[in-house]
C-alpha cells in the first residue's frame, strides 16, 4: 500500500547513479503523460520517488525513468543514460512500483519532453534512395548528446520518408536532426548521402530546406512539423557525421 496519493517508484542497484538525479514519469494506455517526479539516487543506488498521478482500478499504464547518468540535466536515450519502463495494472488510485538497475534499457525520452517532431520528406528523396531505408536521430544541440534511439523507415517510390517522434523536445531547447539514406543497402551509415537539419529553421528561412551544417536554429517553442522537399540538395556527406549520430556497426 501506498502512504499519500501518486504513484510511489522505488528503484535499486542504481549504484553507477549515485548521487545523480532520478526522473520518473506515469503515462496512460494512449501515452498522454499523467504525472512526472524527480529525486535523487542515494549512495547505496537506491532512490523513492512518488509522481502525482490519480489511476483508475483495471486500467494499464506505464512508468518511465531514466537517472541522469551524464549529468546534462535532461534526457539522454541509452546507454548515456539509465532508463526503462515497467508497465503498471492498477488495482486502485495509488500503486507501488519496483525498478531494477539491471532490467533491459529503453528509450523513455517522450515521457519527459514537450513538444512532437515530425519528419516529412515529401518528394525530397528520389536521388537514388526510393527502396531503400532512411535512418533519423535527434541530438540537443546543449551539448550534442542523442535524445533519440535511430528510428528507420522505408524510402518511398516518390522519394518520402516520414518519422515520428511524440513529445521529444524540451521547451526552450535547441535541436539537431540527423538523417542518413541506406543507398547501397549495407545497413552501415558510410558512403551514403547524409543530411543535417538543426530545428528549428532560423527565422526567415526556407521552411522546407533548413540543412546545412551552418544553420542557425531557434529554441523550440512548439510542435515542430518539418517537410524538405529540397534537402537532396544540400548533403553533407562526411565520415564525421556517421561517428557522432550513427555510431552503430550496422542497422536493419
Amino acid at each position: 500500500m501506498v502512504s499519500g496519493s501518486g504513484v510511489q517508484v522505488a528503484g535499486s542497484g542504481f549504484a553507477m547513479g549515485s548521487g545523480k538525479a532520478i526522473n520518473a514519469a506515469v503515462a496512460d494506455a494512449t501515452g498522454v503523460v499523467l504525472g512526472r517526479a524527480s529525486g535523487k539516487v542515494g549512495a547505496d543506488g537506491t532512490f523513492v520517488v512518488v509522481v502525482p498521478a490519480t489511476l483508475t482500478a483495471g486500467k494499464a499504464y506505464t512508468v518511465a525513468y531514466y537517472v541522469d547518468a551524464n549529468a546534462n540535466g535532461f534526457c539522454n536515450a541509452p546507454p548515456a543514460d539509465v532508463s526503462g519502463t515497467m508497465a503498471l495494472n492498477a488495482t486502485a488510485a495509488t500503486a507501488h512500483v519496483d525498478v531494477m538497475g539491471s532490467a533491459t534499457p529503453a528509450p523513455v525520452c517522450t515521457y519527459f519532453g514537450d513538444f512532437s517532431f515530425h519528419f516529412d520528406s515529401m518528394n525530397g528523396l528520389t536521388e537514388g534512395h526510393p527502396g531503400h531505408n532512411g535512418f533519423g536521430v535527434i541530438a540537443d544541440q546543449m551539448d550534442n548528446s542523442l535524445v533519440t534511439e535511430v528510428k528507420y523507415g522505408k524510402i518511398s517510390a516518390t522519394g518520402e520518408l516520414v518519422l515520428d517522434w511524440p513529445t521529444i523536445f524540451v521547451k526552450g531547447h535547441k535541436y539537431t536532426f540527423a538523417l542518413f539514406t541506406d543507398d547501397n543497402g549495407s545497413g552501415v551509415c558510410g558512403t551514403q548521402k547524409k543530411f543535417i537539419y538543426q530545428e528549428a529553421c532560423m527565422p526567415g528561412a526556407d521552411p522546407r530546406d533548413c540543412s546545412g551544417n551552418g544553420a542557425t536554429s531557434v529554441p523550440v517553442t512548439a510542435d515542430v512539423k518539418e517537410t524538405f522537399t529540397l534537402h537532396h540538395e544540400n548533403n553533407q556527406n562526411t565520415a564525421m557525421l556517421c561517428q557522432q549520430y550513427f555510431p552503430k556497426a550496422m542497422y536493419p
